[in-house]
């Protein structure tokens, strides 16, 4: 059409998980295995460490305060985004979470134990579980979390997406979200 594309951003590889820091206008991202918790400015592409950590970080979501972010590594940790102070929640040996989301309507954290076949929620202020589900090997295990605070439901990914009852752990089929690739 002849008009010009805009530059692509690359961002670096090795990046994860995803938080979206509104009072600074960045994206909030994870460098993993090296525990480095990394600020993606939007309009140029630039990235930034905001601190390292110096051990593995499996996933992170926002929390109930603003400009405050939660991240799974050997414990739960919050991390405030202006300060970069970053405070641990509960004791070590909280298990490999990951899929991490923030559950308002309850108020607490949401995370896979994957090996465990485990979904745990966590008080954000204490880190002490509040519940703790084993999934049974024949239901869909998630890889991903999120809280859907519109239908005030928690939802899953594996190859489609899933519902999990918060009640129970129990996961299924979201049965409101044409399968893909098919026409709706």
């Amino acid at each position: 059409n002849g008009a010009a594309e805009p530059d692509e951003i690359v961002v670096p590889a090795g990046l994860h998980g995803r938080a979206f820091d509104a009072a600074h206008d960045r994206l909030i991202s994870l460098d993993g295995q090296t525990g480095r918790i990394v600020a993606l400015n939007p309009a140029d592409g630039r990235t930034s460490v905001l601190h390292q950590l110096g051990r593995p970080v499996l996933s992170l979501t926002d929390g109930p305060t603003p400009g405050t972010l939660f991240l799974a590594a050997d414990r739960l940790y919050e991390f405030d985004l202006t300060t970069r102070v970053l405070t641990p929640r509960s004791p070590p040996g909280i298990g490999e979470l990951g899929g991490l989301t923030y559950d308002a309507e309850r108020n607490v954290i949401w995370g896979i134990e994957p090996t465990a076949r485990r979904l745990v929620s966590l008080h954000p202020v204490t880190g002490r579980v509040v519940q703790s589900f084993h999934v049974d090997a024949s239901a869909p295990m998630p890889v991903d979390l999120a809280f859907d605070t519109k239908r005030r439901l928690l939802l899953g990914t594996r190859s489609s997406f899933l519902q999990v009852d918060r009640k129970t752990g129990q996961t299924s089929l979201a049965h409101f979200v044409p399968a893909f690739g098919s026409k709706a």
